[in-house]
């Protein structure tokens, strides 16, 4: 699990999401609200597509996962690994007290 996360404001442009992607060589990026909850999940190919189908300026929302995977720390690591299986995700977002406190990416579990 990933703890050291960067993470998008829902109305960051395309753009943006797209630079932070490439200069942290990410997959997947977590956004959260003015609150820091989080709010949604968006993967390098769909903003990949985004930009060909979209203005560069268009939010992160609209392009998002508004229903990411949420799982607790406590969460058994078969678990999530079931729920990134069923969703066919790349990554599900770990929370502690409606905060983000983790990612887990498909990249970072055994064999699926």
């Amino acid at each position: 699990m990933t703890t050291d996360l960067f993470t998008v404001q829902e109305d960051e442009p395309l753009q943006f999401v797209a630079a932070l992607m490439d200069w942290k060589q990410l997959d997947a990026v977590p956004v959260e609200d003015v609150r820091h909850r989080p709010v949604g999940l968006v993967s390098r190919e769909a903003v990949q597509q985004a930009l060909q189908e979209k203005d560069p300026t268009t939010a992160v929302r609209l392009v998002m996962d508004p229903r990411p995977i949420l799982v607790t720390p406590e969460t058994p690591l078969t678990e999530a690994m079931r729920l990134l299986e069923a969703r066919k995700a790349a990554a599900l977002l770990v929370v502690h007290r409606e905060q983000l406190v983790g990612m887990l990416t498909r990249a970072e579990l055994p064999a699926l």
